[in-house]
C-alpha cells in the first residue's frame, strides 16, 4: 500500500514544484531577455529538475518513514487503489502527528508553490504592463494565459 501511494503521489507532487521551476523560467526570460541563457544555463535546468524530482520522492515517502507500521486488528484494506486514508484508519499510534504532518507536506507542495506562482506571475504582468508595444502584450498573455490557466485549474482542484 506504501509503495502504491508514493508511486502515486510522486508524479503529483513532481508536477506541482515543476510548475513554480516553470513560472521561475518565464520570469527569467521576460524579465532578463537578454541574459536568459546566461541565469538559465544548462547547469541551473539540471539543478532545478533534480532537486524538484528529488524534493517530491523526498516529501512523497517522509510519511510512511514517519508513520509508524504498527498496526492493529485487520491489516487488510478494501480498497482497489489504496490512498492516505486507508492506513491511517488501522494505525493504532498517534493520528494526530501523522494528520499535522500530512497538513504541513500539503502546504509546502500545493499551496507554498502556487503562492511563488501567482507572486511571480504578478510581477511578470507588471513587467509586461511597462512595455509600450501592444504586439508584445499579446504575445505575452497569449503565450502565458493558457499556461495561468492550466495551474489554477490543477493546482485549484489539488489544494481544494
Amino acid at each position: 500500500c506504501y509503495a502504491q501511494m508514493t508511486t502515486s503521489l510522486f508524479p503529483g507532487m513532481t508536477e506541482c514544484l515543476f510548475h513554480a521551476v516553470m513560472v521561475y523560467d518565464r520570469f527569467v526570460a521576460i524579465s532578463n531577455p537578454l541574459h536568459y541563457t546566461t541565469i538559465m544555463n544548462n547547469e541551473v535546468c539540471v539543478q532545478l529538475a533534480l532537486g524538484t524530482w528529488a524534493s517530491a520522492f523526498l516529501v512523497a515517502v517522509l510519511p510512511f518513514i514517519a508513520i509508524p507500521a504498527c498496526y492493529y486488528g485487520q491489516s487488510a484494506i478494501s480498497h482497489f487503489t489504496c490512498e492516505i486514508q486507508a492506513p491511517l484508519k488501522l494505525i493504532c499510534s498517534d493520528i494526530p502527528v501523522s494528520l499535522i504532518l500530512g497538513l504541513v507536506i500539503s502546504v509546502f507542495i500545493l499551496t507554498l508553490p502556487f503562492t511563488i506562482i501567482l507572486i511571480s506571475y504578478f510581477h511578470i504582468v507588471v513587467i509586461v504592463l511597462r512595455i509600450h508595444s501592444v504586439e508584445a502584450s499579446l504575445k505575452f498573455f497569449f503565450t502565458c494565459g493558457p499556461y495561468l490557466t492550466v495551474v489554477n485549474i490543477f493546482n485549484g482542484i489539488a489544494i481544494y
